[in-house]
């Protein structure tokens, strides 16, 4: 079999975005291709985490895969996996996981759909859960910060890696992938959250009598977009209207930053969160299987 495995490059983007979004139907196909390229030139999108399957010269699939921290993995498959090219995926995965048997575990968030299924099963994945997308739209909505609590305040880390002992304490308990608790080092956590948050004014803090029980991390990359990429509160602190506090605060900033939307994912099972998130005008937009790899499990 004449195939053989290549990062993409700038001068192939464009034939992996092709490949990557064919199952998209027009305008959104156009639009997300090009959303793509703007992130790519921007730096926010590594051109080398889309895998290449090649055909002697011809590119004929691609999938994202992208191993961070040094050995967690993130796959991307091609959205609505059409079902006549599922043996290439199988086949890139397969063998993008086989090149890197130093993975602990590898991850794949994708469409709800037998193709995929498929793909993932063959590759040692199982289903765990469902991660759901919720947005809120902040033209509409009537946001003023509030004053803290008598007993609280809300601050930003002096470095954010002060955070890496309280993110870790904050996910213990955690109803969101508890399937993961145990396998990172609080390290790895803290640097991947870190990556998508790089400042500190990304990094919120709650603290009581001086010391932090809760932490919020916020993707401000897009200027127009954010994103909630974390909210844990210490175990012993939770259901006090910690979180709410938080969150209303974050709102009001972005807000008064002009930004439009904030968008989360939040397991399913985590019936909490959701309460929490729709008390404060987030609503739930999609949901998608996640998929999960640990080798010798």
């Amino acid at each position: 079999m004449p195939w053989s495995i290549q990062p993409a490059s700038e001068q192939t983007l464009s034939a992996a975005l092709s490949l990557f979004l064919r199952g998209l139907v027009e305008p959104t196909r156009s639009q997300v291709f090009q959303e793509f390229f703007t992130l790519a030139q921007q730096g926010h999108l590594v051109t080398r985490h889309f895998a290449l399957l090649f055909d002697s010269m011809t590119p004929i699939e691609a999938i994202h895969f992208e191993v961070v921290t040094g050995q967690v993995g993130i796959v991307q498959l091609p959205c609505f996996l059409p079902q006549e090219t599922t043996g290439k995926t199988n086949y890139l995965l397969n063998e993008m996981i086989q090149n890197h048997p130093e993975l602990r575990f590898a991850y794949c968030l994708t469409d709800d759909s037998p193709e995929a299924h498929e793909a993932l099963t063959q590759a040692h994945f199982r289903r765990i859960t469902h991660m759901e997308t919720w947005c809120v739209d902040l033209e509409p909505l009537a946001i003023s910060e509030t004053s803290p609590p008598p007993e609280g305040i809300i601050h930003h880390p002096q470095s954010i890696h002060d955070s890496v002992s309280l993110l870790a304490q904050t996910q213990s308990r955690s109803t969101d992938l508890p399937e993961l608790e145990g396998i990172r080092t609080p390290e790895e956590v803290w640097r991947g959250y870190a990556l998508v948050a790089p400042q500190e004014s990304s990094w919120w803090m709650h603290s009581r009598e001086g010391e932090p029980v809760a932490l919020a991390i916020v993707d401000q990359r897009q200027s127009h977009r954010w994103g909630l990429a974390y909210l844990g509160i210490l175990p012993t602190f939770r259901q006090k209207g910690i979180g709410s506090l938080i969150l209303s605060r974050i709102l009001a900033k972005a807000k008064s930053a002009g930004v439009k939307m904030i968008d989360l994912l939040v397991d399913s099972r985590n019936i909490a969160a959701k309460h929490l998130y729709a008390s404060q005008g987030f609503r739930q937009q999609i949901s998608r299987p996640i998929y999960l790899r640990i080798p010798n499990r």
